[in-house]
């Protein structure tokens, strides 16, 4: 099975080396769909309900087996937390994507990730 992470999970971010260094990594490419990103700090969060930012999001897909999904959904908090649907990717992929459940806490008023890409945010904001 796929999955499709665009924040922590990506490459050089803290949660990728534990989780996804036994995985295939596929490619990079993005959802069909627009959806809305926004920033925690230390790690992002997808809103698959709401479209106000409509963006498509930058996601590196991964080829995973059912340890590393248990493994992923131990770190997402899912299905309490996080909640994982199954997206269309622009490569005609679909894969696995954790966004947050129902707006859990009312973080719908933290930062935009206008771009929809976690890895240039970060960029931008070192410079």
């Amino acid at each position: 099975m796929k999955v499709a992470v665009y924040g922590s999970l990506r490459k050089g971010f803290h949660n990728h080396n534990a989780f996804l260094s036994k995985a295939e990594f596929l490619e990079t490419t993005q959802t069909v769909n627009k959806y809305d990103m926004y920033s925690l700090g230390s790690y992002p969060y997808v809103d698959l309900d709401n479209q106000d930012l409509d963006t498509n999001i930058t996601v590196e897909v991964y080829e995973i087996d059912k340890d590393i999904l248990s493994r992923l959904d131990y770190l997402e908090g899912y299905p309490s937390f996080y909640n994982r649907t199954e997206v269309k990717l622009e490569n005609g992929m679909a894969a696995w994507m954790y966004h947050i459940n129902n707006r859990v806490g009312g973080y719908r008023k933290t930062k935009p990730v206008t771009s929809g890409d976690w890895l240039q945010f970060k960029q931008e904001k070192v410079a």
